[in-house]
């Protein structure tokens, strides 16, 4: 997905929250939009895709913090958050009728554990006190069935699942079950570095996720999303042969809707559409919840 006009003030507006997450004042404030401003303005193209964009501010912004991972006390706190609405979260999906939907939309509720973006909820806590209602919205792009029967219909029924936020993927664990549950091997792909809330293999040990899975791959680079090109070889043949792979969040959607993520299919998106650009690309209305499989 290219860069979108729009993108530049939710840029500005995440790296003035790494700033505040750092402890950075209003000096440090300055730098970092002074720097990001020259970057957007060199940079800022129709031809260049959003994340590419998007990665290139978050590295710079981090080295003028001399900080490594500013979101690092977030991410406990969204993944302690996570773990307390575990029992109402089970709760919810046990009882569900249609378990399979349940189990996407508890993923989706997941999804808003990512911070610092325009309209974002302001921190994990949100989450906790309005769980149910979030709940309540449901996915209204739903094509879990039709990657069920594509799944099952496959004699390889292997699934290489991108995770994206901390706390986020504490949910994800009711969709892995669903898998899992249909004869699936689940590998799971989280951040190789840290970047922004993007879950590492320490985020997914935390969350209790890596004894429910058959392995893990981690992306390796320092990107927004995941970098397509610069992925392993081991990790580009096992999504080749996959079954089904599942890219969570908006930042994956945005970096594999490039033309270099094309060859990898049958696909599916799980995410919100937080923001009017990737809506937009998706046919939906931001802030709908989606489950959107692309063969």
């Amino acid at each position: 997905m290219k860069v979108d006009p729009q993108c530049v003030p939710c840029l500005l507006g995440r790296i003035l929250y790494e700033v505040k997450l750092a402890g950075g004042g209003k000096d440090v404030q300055k730098k970092v939009i002074k720097r990001a401003l020259e970057i957007m303005s060199k940079g800022f193209s129709e031809k260049v895709a959003s994340v590419e964009l998007a990665t290139e501010v978050h590295r710079e912004t981090y080295s003028l913090l001399g900080d490594d991972d500013p979101y690092r006390e977030v991410k406990r706190r969204s993944t302690a958050v996570a773990k307390e609405l575990l029992p109402l979260a089970e709760n919810y999906y046990r009882e569900a009728e249609d378990r399979l939907t349940a189990a996407g939309t508890l993923a989706v509720v997941g999804n808003l554990l990512d911070f610092g973006i325009m309209d974002a909820i302001t921190g994990p806590e949100v989450l906790k006190e309005n769980f149910r209602k979030y709940v309540s919205e449901g996915l209204h792009v739903n094509h879990l069935r039709r990657a069920e029967k594509l799944l099952l219909e496959s004699k390889d029924r292997t699934v290489i699942y991108f995770t994206d936020n901390a706390g986020e993927v504490v949910f994800d664990r009711f969709l892995i079950e669903e898998f899992k549950n249909r004869g699936a091997k689940v590998f799971l792909v989280p951040k190789g570095v840290p970047i922004l809330t993007d879950a590492t293999v320490e985020d997914l040990q935390e969350a209790d996720l890596l004894e429910m899975v058959d392995g893990i791959y981690k992306t390796s680079t320092f990107y927004v999303g995941v970098e397509i090109e610069k992925m392993d070889e081991k990790l580009k043949k096992a999504m080749e042969e996959a079954a089904l792979i599942v890219y969570k969040g908006m930042a994956n959607y945005e970096a594999v809707s490039e033309p270099e993520g094309y060859r990898y299919r049958p696909r599916m998106f799980i995410m919100k559409a937080k923001c009017e650009p990737v809506a937009s690309s998706l046919g939906v209305k931001k802030g709908e919840n989606v489950a959107l499989l692309q063969l």
